[in-house]
């Protein structure tokens, strides 16, 4: 007999599980099902810990005890515990046997319900999602990439069968639905052999001693786990396993099979990289990262990497089709294997996120940027399954691969502070890093890389910081004579977003003055400085930030972080499309920014899968009229802006709806939309603050600059630059609408209830 479960022990078992809806019918058995499977992992460890240290079984109570703690454990760990659940929530429900290599060695539940009786399957390892049912001839379903058949097996009973991706039919194991006790089963000796798994809602996860599986979105992902650190990791990050428990473990398997692990090695052939980015009418830019892709290959084969090329450009303009293709054949004449798919022709694989809504309707080119990452995402998707993009793709023998999604406007180069200023330079290694991030930390999912250069957020984001570096450092260069040296100290980089107007919680950047390094190397003199930063703010209205640029810092560790923008390097595969980019757009046509961050929110909810930041170091840069500039000509463009201004906030109040777990409300996304406004108004006084000071440095009569017309025309630029930035600074303005809260909290809640529907469209 199994033991009853009291009412408190019932209570916390649900709330382990979730508190699934309870009913005692079959879409209530099968919500507890899929409820069990995902709260609890499939796994060996204990056995090979040496628990329980007596002979025989796991009573029942300590399993349930283990259990409530989401430890998890062997068939009948798991299966013991859950029949006892359901006893007490009013199900008529026994244990029976069945085989997997032996009589008894495997154990499942019976369920007896009005519509029949039913087999739930917890301790197997494989995702059977559903009741299996007893008085049917046959069932067939497909879950996790694997096909499996529940079928009458003779006159010996029943069997469970599968089928593996590109794989034949196996009998996973046959079984009888007679009852059986508890006491009457036994457990298998321990073999000297490691086994977890664990599954979500998204993806089905399995470890066998140095093979790591992933089977998600109809695709299959084998990565090695090299060695006994590779493994801890791996078990506690991604199968959610305690660390004391896997330590144990461990240690018992090495005592016994030394060499399991140590002689796990990546596979023969290279990790080959699919690099992949969305040109917008950006040739020199795309040019730029493509050659600088080539150099950063060195002896590494040329078809280790092949690139897609979404072109999203406005239209069929001869000009924009010769530069663009032009690029593309140059760097192909090098050996670079490219591949160019036109927007504009593939607009029909946004359909399924468009019937969910979480993609507009009737989008042309160029698509917005949660757009341009969704189109590259479906066509990945196919490419990845069936090869059709004729770049790498892992059923072509040639080994593993990896998807590196990327910006247009980053190279392959950073930027460093050096004695001598700051100083651009290539990058040499990082294929090889990539190949150690793949082959070495397998519980990484996707690794975010870092930028240098320009930060990557709008222009408008970074004018009051930037205005007052203006005024702090003309007030310090007018009090120096043009000959002197000009030695800056190095600026503190390390305040938090010490860039960024509108950060939450520290301001004592926004109190900073970063002291101009001029380009070039040192040394220089005064009227360097004064010449360079006059002429470099005369980009500011242009959404260039040119103060305060990001420099190159060594990441020693994977931090989790969700930062992502446009360096995003895909490991296991099917986080390639476990969730979307969604994108809003409003009445009055205002589409919300911000996709990426939306996307690395959503992300972070799957346990299955881990977002880090990486050292993967790109140079990030802005260009006049790179779609960052709120200046059109030689005017500001406010309207232009102001539009502009409202998609990205629209977007940030999104991005924090989706941040958190719990529910969203509508009060929350007023709140939200409180702070937005309060931190844009603070930029914007700030703006008109610093302003006055600037231009009272920089308009003083006295000032050596007036003395010399050369100088005298840089300040006058200066000046006009200042006053283009004060007038598009009051058009930093959004998230007026009254309506605009519960629009948001509307959409935010709708991308987390659509989210199950939109991924099955993936297979």
């Amino acid at each position: 007999m199994l033991p009853r479960l009291g009412p408190e022990t019932v209570r916390a078992y649900l709330a382990r599980l979730g508190d699934p809806d309870v009913s005692l019918d079959a879409t209530g058995l099968s919500c507890l099902l899929r409820a069990y499977l995902q709260a609890l992992p499939f796994h060996n460890l204990t056995v090979l810990a040496g628990e329980p240290s007596a002979p025989g079984i796991l009573s029942v109570e300590a399993a349930v005890e283990g259990n409530l703690a989401g430890l998890g454990g062997t068939c009948l760990v798991l299966t013991a515990p859950f029949v006892a659940l359901l006893r007490a929530l009013g199900f008529e429900a026994w244990l029976a046997e069945a085989t997997l290599r032996e009589p008894g060695d495997h154990a499942v539940g019976i369920v007896r319900l009005p519509e029949g009786r039913f087999i739930v399957d917890v301790g197997s390892g494989h995702p059977c999602l559903h009741p299996l049912p007893l008085d049917e001839s046959e069932l067939e379903f497909k879950t996790h990439g694997t096909a499996f058949r529940f079928e009458r097996n003779g006159h010996e009973g029943h069997r469970l069968r599968r089928a593996l991706p590109q794989l034949p039919w196996e009998t996973v194991y046959r079984l009888t639905p007679e009852p059986r006790s508890h006491d009457s089963f036994f457990q298998p000796e321990a073999s000297p052999s490691l086994q977890a798994v664990r599954m979500s809602d998204w993806a089905w996860a399995s470890v066998r001693d140095g093979r790591y599986q992933r089977l998600a979105g109809g695709l299959a992902n084998t990565r090695p786990v090299p060695g006994w650190e590779a493994m801890a990791e791996l078990l506690h990050l991604t199968f959610g396993l305690p660390e004391t428990l896997i330590q144990r473990a461990l240690h018992t398997l090495r005592q016994r099979v030394p060499a399991l692990l140590e002689g796990v090695r990546p596979p023969r052939r290279s990790l080959r990289v699919i690099v992949s980015l969305a040109v917008t009418d950006r040739a020199e830019s795309a040019g730029e990262l493509l050659q600088s892709l080539i150099e950063n290959l060195g002896v590494r084969a040329q078809d280790s990497v092949g690139v897609l090329i979404l072109d999203n450009g406005k239209g069929h303009a001869q000009e924009r089709e010769t530069a663009l293709e032009g690029v593309l054949e140059h760097s192909r004449e090098q050996g670079l294997q490219i591949t160019r798919q036109t927007a504009r022709d593939e607009l029909e694989r946004l359909a399924p996120s468009q019937r969910c809504g979480l993609l507009p309707g009737n989008l042309d080119v160029p698509l917005p940027i949660g757009a341009s990452r969704a189109l590259q995402t479906a066509l990945l998707h196919e490419h990845l399954r069936t090869g059709f993009l004729g770049l790498p793709h892992p059923g072509d023998g040639g080994g593993p691969v990896a998807v590196w999604m990327l910006d247009d406007d980053l190279s392959f180069r950073r930027l460093r502070d050096t004695s001598e200023g700051f100083v651009e330079e290539p990058i040499k290694d990082l294929f090889d890093r990539i190949e150690a991030l793949w082959a070495e930390h397998p519980e990484v999912s996707v690794a975010l890389g870092t930028c240098t250069g320009a930060p990557p957020i709008p222009g408008y984001a970074t004018l009051g910081v930037q205005v007052r570096d203006l005024a702090g450092n003309i007030q310090a260069l007018a009090e120096r004579e043009p000959g002197s040296n000009w030695s800056p100290p190095p600026g503190p980089r390390h305040l938090p977003d010490y860039y960024y107007d509108h950060a939450r919680g520290s301001v004592d950047h926004l109190r900073t003055v970063f002291p101009w390094t001029p380009p070039g190397r040192a040394p220089w003199q005064v009227r360097d400085a004064f010449r360079t930063l006059c002429a470099a703010f005369t980009r500011v209205p242009h959404g260039q930030q040119v103060t305060r640029p990001l420099l190159y810092q060594p990441v020693d560790t994977l931090t989790p972080s969700r930062h992502r923008g446009g360096n995003a390097l895909f490991l296991d595969l099917d986080a390639l499309v476990a969730v979307p980019y969604p994108l809003l757009r409003g009445e009055e046509g205002v589409m919300t920014r911000r996709a990426d961050t939306l996307w690395a929110h959503l992300l972070a909810r799957e346990p299955l899968l881990r977002l880090v930041q990486a050292e993967l170091d790109l140079l990030h840069g802005r260009r006049d009229g790179d779609g960052n500039s709120p200046l059109a000509t030689d005017k500001p463009d406010v309207v232009a802006l102001r539009a502009f201004v409202e998609g990205q906030e629209r977007g940030v109040v999104l991005a924090r709806l989706l941040e958190h777990t719990s529910p969203v409300t509508s009060s929350t996304a007023e709140r939200e939309v409180l702070s937005r406004r309060v931190l844009l108004a603070r930029g914007r006084e700030a703006v008109r603050q610093e302003a006055e000071q600037a231009r009272s440095a920089l308009s003083h009569p006295k000032a050596w600059w007036w003395r010399d017309e050369e100088h005298a025309a840089t300040a006058r630029a200066c000046l006009v630059a200042l006053e283009q930035v004060e007038v598009l600074a009051c058009a930093v303005d959004a998230l007026v609408d009254p309506s605009l809260p519960e629009r948001l909290a509307d959409f935010a809640r709708q991308v987390v209830a659509i989210l199950p529907t939109w991924r099955a469209t993936w297979g």
